[in-house]
């Protein structure tokens, strides 16, 4: 009785084998890519997020309002004792060159595109002590000592236009981050 050993594949099934690959490439590459692009995007949200625990925190060890400051279509976020803030009559966007109170940039391509805070009586108090220091545009998100902050929302955007929100729970100091909903 003979057996027909077999010891190498044929060219059909070798250019099967090379289509499937390239199927399976062709579907997987596109998701990679939207991966990686969203990688800065989810960083820079998870810093935003570590950044407002940092100034929460910042309140109730020093117990002073602490400040949390973005500038819509930067990229810089700053912490700051409130009345230092106040005192200086300038926000961030508005000084040239040198940062020296900058806490942290978002990585590259990544930018706030909105924030809006819940404006409390508690905040009015604070902002209007400290008249003109602040435009509509440009608020900061106040943290107290007593563990509570604004309730706030900030939109963060990457160069392909992709967006995430972070918001944050004024009652509880807490913050999630989601894809925020088109209008």
């Amino acid at each position: 009785m003979s057996h027909f050993r077999r010891h190498a594949f044929t060219l059909l099934e070798l250019l099967l084998v090379m289509a499937l690959l390239v199927v399976i490439a062709g579907l997987s590459v596109p998701a990679i890519l939207r991966m990686v692009s969203n990688t800065g995007l989810d960083k820079g949200a998870e810093m935003l997020r570590a950044e407002m625990a940092r100034a929460r925190v910042m309140a109730i060890r020093t117990g002073k309002v602490q400040a949390l400051l973005l500038t819509p279509g930067g990229s810089q976020i700053f912490v700051q004792d409130f009345d230092s803030v106040a005192e200086t009559k300038s926000l961030p966007s508005q000084t040239s060159g040198n940062f020296s109170w900058g806490d942290g940039v978002l990585p590259k391509g990544v930018v706030f595109v909105s924030g809006e805070t819940m404006e409390t009586s508690r905040s009015t108090f604070e902002t209007e002590k400290n008249a003109g220091s602040f435009d509509k545009s440009n608020r900061p998100i106040l943290f107290y000592p007593d563990g509570t902050c604004q309730d706030a929302q900030v939109k963060l955007q990457n160069a392909k236009g992709n967006m995430k929100q972070v918001t944050l729970r004024g009652l509880t100091g807490t913050s999630r981050v989601s894809i925020p909903t088109r209008n």
